[in-house]
């Protein structure tokens, strides 16, 4: 029996047991599932929803979105940038978050229709001398600004 299918079977029965009307659910890449997303939405909440090399149609719009986004270095689908520094237990901490909007400018795969933002969250700890980067990627129904989003996704 695989555990990962259980999770991902097991999700949609976890949501309908929840009254979600007016909240922002946020799931792991496993949850990143389009029966999974239009649950929510149909139980009138919002998602954010981790992306990962599991769905690479999804993973590399998001990736080519962000990188055509720097290149241009502005652009109107720029929904909000934010940066946060923090120090805690010997390592500092630089986290940017950057939102676009999706549309004609930055599509995402048809069965993604419904998300109305791409997040970009990188990292940077540093700790000892030595300097880690981290970037991932999400995608939302949400219309937020990016500290809010920052925040939600921790």
């Amino acid at each position: 029996m695989d555990v990962k299918s259980n999770e991902i079977a097991a999700i949609p029965h976890l949501l309908r047991l929840l009254q979600l009307k007016g909240c922002l659910v946020t799931l792991d890449a496993m949850g990143c599932q389009t029966t999974i997303s239009s649950q929510i939405l149909e139980q009138e909440a919002d998602d954010i929803l981790a992306v990962k090399n599991k769905q690479p149609g999804l993973a590399k719009a998001a990736q080519e979105s962000f990188e055509s986004s720097d290149e241009q270095e502005q652009t109107k689908d720029l929904v909000d940038v934010v940066e946060t520094q923090g120090d805690g237990h010997g390592r500092t901490e630089i986290r940017r978050c950057t939102v676009l909007k999706t549309g004609s400018n930055h599509p995402l795969p048809p069965a993604w229709e419904s998300a109305t933002a791409m997040i970009r969250i990188e990292s940077e700890g540093s700790e000892g001398g030595t300097t880690t980067p981290h970037t991932r990627y999400f995608i939302s129904s949400a219309r937020m600004k990016a500290k809010d989003f920052l925040e939600a996704i921790r």
